[in-house]
């Protein structure tokens, strides 16, 4: 276990193609399932980790962005179905605009941060 967390965990030791169909597919997963459970069972803070997964994994910006707008879209999808008022809707929605940019935002800083910190191996 500790080594599946580990490997997760470092930048780069999974493959960007393997992290964004990973990440992708449970930003749908997870769209999937808020939609059924409905308003009683928010799973909206479980976007983050499929963000959090391409910004660690993915040194392109626009595979970063296109999985923010992703999340963000289905999010807002599924908050248009909740039985609330509109101003909650409102607050929520940017709620998670400003919550799922900052996650991105500080795990591809982290990656970037863990990678410079690396030692390099000497070529002789």
């Amino acid at each position: 276990m500790t080594r599946y967390f580990k490997r997760i965990s470092t930048p780069g030791a999974i493959p960007q193609n393997i992290a964004i169909a990973v990440s992708y597919a449970a930003i749908l997963a997870i769209f999937a399932l808020d939609v059924m459970t409905g308003s009683e069972i928010v799973l909206q803070i479980l976007y983050i980790f499929p963000i959090v997964m391409t910004s660690f994994h993915c040194e392109r910006k626009a595979l970063v962005v296109g999985a923010v707008v992703l999340s963000v879209v289905l999010q807002a999808v599924t908050l248009v179905t909740y039985d609330i008022a509109t101003s909650s809707k409102i607050i929520e929605m940017l709620m998670i605009l400003w919550s799922d940019i900052l996650v991105a935002i500080v795990s591809y800083y982290a990656r970037s941060i863990l990678l410079e910190n690396v030692p390099r191996k000497k070529v002789d």
